[in-house]
């Protein structure tokens, strides 16, 4: 999966992807909810990337992610600073998260905070790529921006109603298919705290040792496409009885 897209990145005296920036931040203070399965907790640059970083980034400071907005202890993590209760943008941020877990597998992390951000690993986003080759519209959402998906409005067709409209229905369709891939994340993370024998909040670096398994990433990819698909059936109005899935899933 080395041909999948990377988000780059611009710094001083070139461009980093996503991927190559991810090993210069230190996580080692990050934890994991297990409300809403999001990493949260202090997170810093590694020291030998800071001089290539834009100094308006300011690398040296250590940054305190919340976990999801929507989780009941978005502001109530015992670790996190009373001013960070009301945080500003991060500089060089889109949002203020710069650690996400594969949103198909949830066996690896991803970098995150921009708006073009991938939500899979490689090894996912090069399965979604393929899967959505095979679909129209696009099944199954790689990032929140439409460019990502591959929905775009040139200058030229935007005085033109008809692919206007042609937008419009798109994006809304990604705006719902991002809903339902939220849906799955939570889910694929919930069983593989099941599976690992976790029940409370963990910490990202002992998650991240042992939750990798490609036989459960198969799998998951698997009921992943089964459960989009079967969402946007019912999105679109009509079912399709050969879309199914498995016994052990059925409660997402």
């Amino acid at each position: 999966m080395n041909n999948v897209p990377e988000h780059i990145i611009p710094v001083k005296e070139g461009r980093i992807t996503e991927s190559e920036l991810l090993q210069f931040v230190d996580y080692k203070d990050m934890m994991i909810c297990s409300e809403c399965y999001e990493p949260y907790g202090f997170w810093a640059y590694r020291p030998e990337i800071i001089d290539y970083l834009p100094d308006e980034w300011k690398p040296v400071k250590r940054y305190f992610q919340k976990c999801d907005s929507t989780c009941s202890q978005h502001n109530q993590k015992p670790q996190m600073p009373d001013e960070d209760r009301e945080q500003a943008l991060w500089p060089g941020f889109d949002f203020n998260e710069r650690l996400t877990l594969c949103h198909a597998c949830g066996q690896e992390i991803r970098l995150s905070g921009s708006r073009f951000s991938y939500w899979f690993c490689r090894t996912c986003l090069g399965r979604a790529l393929y899967f959505n080759s095979q679909h129209a519209p696009v099944i199954i959402p790689q990032g929140r921006h439409s460019s990502v998906a591959g929905f775009v409005l040139p200058g030229m067709d935007r005085r033109n109603e008809e692919k206007i409209r042609e937008f419009v229905l798109d994006t809304n369709r990604l705006f719902r298919s991002i809903t339902h891939l939220d849906v799955w994340r939570r889910f694929v993370m919930k069983t593989n705290f099941r599976i690992m024998g976790i029940s409370g909040d963990v910490r990202l670096d002992y998650y991240l040792a042992s939750a990798y398994s490609d036989q459960l990433k198969f799998e998951a990819w698997g009921e992943l496409c089964n459960f989009m698909m079967k969402k946007y059936k019912e999105d679109e109005g009509y079912e399709d009885p050969h879309i199914t899935v498995s016994e052990e899933r059925r409660e997402v």
